[in-house]
């Protein structure tokens, strides 16, 4: 688990368009994984919020997988 750790979305910053969430994640569809940003998307904990490592990488081949 990551509990107690956050997501360190710095690096967004200046990136036009992305929006994010009340919990500085990225704001994305729940189904595609795909932002605001055509052909930008987001996944793991940057995503869902802390979670397991498992997780993450299930999501990635799932993104994969479409």
């Amino acid at each position: 688990m990551a509990i107690g750790q956050r997501v360190n979305s710095a690096f967004l910053e200046g990136t036009a368009g992305i929006e994010l969430t009340k919990w500085a994640g990225v704001a994305a569809d729940p189904v595609t994984y795909q932002t605001s940003v055509p052909g930008i998307f987001a996944g793991g904990d940057l995503f869902t919020g802390p979670s397991i490592a498992v997780e993450a990488v299930a999501a990635g081949h799932q993104q994969q997988s479409r």
